[in-house]
């Protein structure tokens, strides 16, 4: 349970010190929480002003609104990549200050840090394919080749079925068409990312019940 005495406003300096509380209480591994705190400034300083986005009231502001102002206020300074991740980084810190603010007793985080670190900050997992951090080959199952596209009824372009080895026995696949363009790609990856859950509540999920512990 959270500490009640802990009553940080609704404002943008609010939200970073709920951040600090979070990381503090071991509810967030300090890589995320200093990564959430960094798309929160930049979001709030590009569309509320370097000088008042740590008074900005929180409650009063249409979060689609901001988040399409910060992209295009910093269209020029990251990349599309970048833009998305602070995005959705800053959307992820608002719901939980949210959640807390609501009931501060009884909050849990309901987001939490999708990749584990070593003891370095490195990421212990990588993408299918990506070579290793000392460029040996990677050790996970490659891509299979991209299959040619087949038109699909009543669709009016063709569809490539691509088959993706996700982990070992499961094989899932991805039906888009040949033209898929850079900006439809990260609408996708956008979507793809919201359906997450974490490393850890997904293998817990996949224990017997009396092996996850209360």
């Amino acid at each position: 349970m959270s500490d009640i005495n802990f009553t940080p406003t609704a404002t943008g300096a609010g939200l970073v010190a709920f951040l600090d509380y979070a990381i503090q209480k071991g509810y967030l591994k300090t890589a995320t929480g200093q990564a959430m705190k960094t798309a929160v400034k930049e979001v709030l300083s590009a569309t509320q002003g370097a000088d008042d986005w740590e008074t900005a009231d929180l409650t009063s502001l249409d979060e689609d609104d901001v988040l399409r102002r910060f992209e295009t206020l910093r269209a020029m300074k990251f990349s599309a990549g970048s833009l998305s991740t602070y995005k959705g980084r800053y959307s992820r810190a608002a719901a939980m200050f949210g959640e807390f603010r609501s009931s501060p007793a009884n909050w849990q985080p309901s987001v939490r840090q999708r990749s584990r670190s070593r003891g370095n900050g490195a990421s212990t997992t990588s993408a299918a394919g990506s070579p290793k951090p000392d460029g040996s080959a990677p050790s996970g199952p490659a891509p299979a080749p991209n299959p040619a596209p087949v038109p699909q009824p009543g669709r009016g372009t063709a569809i490539i079925t691509y088959p993706f080895p996700l982990r070992p026995g499961v094989l899932a696949s991805l039906e888009l068409p040949p033209d898929l363009t850079r900006r439809e790609a990260q609408r996708l990856l956008a979507f793809i990312d919201s359906l997450a859950v974490e490393d850890e509540v997904a293998e817990a999920a996949r224990l017997p019940p009396d092996e996850t512990g209360d």
